[in-house]
């Protein structure tokens, strides 16, 4: 997965180059503004609209990023619109400043919100992003609402717990692992993920 997003000056033309390369099979789909700290992510509908266009019209499956509840209508209406492949992988975004924050009553929320756009549970599959994360408490949350994904890295945070910082990537995923194992769950190896969300394998 590649992004289209991300606070800068990029056109959204450019921000979309992304969707055009044969290695990629899926990209980001913001599908709103949100303040974001002190920075202002835009994302006016009519760009919104050509980064839909654009990622289906080169074959690729969006991942889209929700940070509050009026996102997850765009989304309603965007499907009814473009007609999203089935099911729509929904990423629920809590914990930047100005946005939603990490609570379980913003995720119960955002959860209860989700099914009310897309009342035919089989539309959607939905995960968890927890941003400036310190501890695995929303996570895990959100794995017992039935979360099927969370999306880890220092993107949004370099912790592995409270008390230690990681110095990698691998360390943080570990950890999730170590997780989903105390949950008697366990990974959804490539193929498999690519099989339920209808991606098409890149030619690399």
């Amino acid at each position: 997965e590649i992004s289209t997003g991300g606070v800068s000056d990029l056109t959204i033309r450019e921000r979309c180059v992304p969707c055009y390369p044969a290695w990629t099979e899926c990209n980001s789909l913001n599908v709103g503004s949100v303040n974001l700290g002190e920075a202002v992510y835009q994302n006016p509908i009519k760009d919104v609209e050509y980064c839909v266009d654009t990622i289906m019209k080169n074959g690729k499956i969006p991942e889209t990023e929700v940070f509050e509840i009026g996102m997850l209508h765009t989304l309603r209406m965007l499907d009814e619109k473009f007609g999203f492949i089935k099911p729509v992988f929904i990423a629920v975004v809590l914990g930047h400043a100005g946005a939603m924050p990490a609570t379980g009553f913003s995720l119960q929320t955002m959860r209860e919100a989700v099914y009310e756009n897309f009342p035919n549970r089989e539309d959607v599959i939905w995960g968890i992003t927890h941003a400036h994360r310190e501890d695995w408490g929303l996570i895990e949350q959100a794995l017992d609402l039935g979360a099927a994904g969370m999306r880890i890295g220092f993107e949004d945070s370099h912790f592995v717990d409270k008390n230690r910082i990681a110095e990698n990537n691998a360390q943080i995923v570990y950890e999730a692992v170590r997780l989903l194992e105390r949950k008697h769950m366990e990974p959804m190896p490539p193929a498999q993920v690519r099989k339920v969300l209808k991606i098409r394998k890149a030619g690399i």
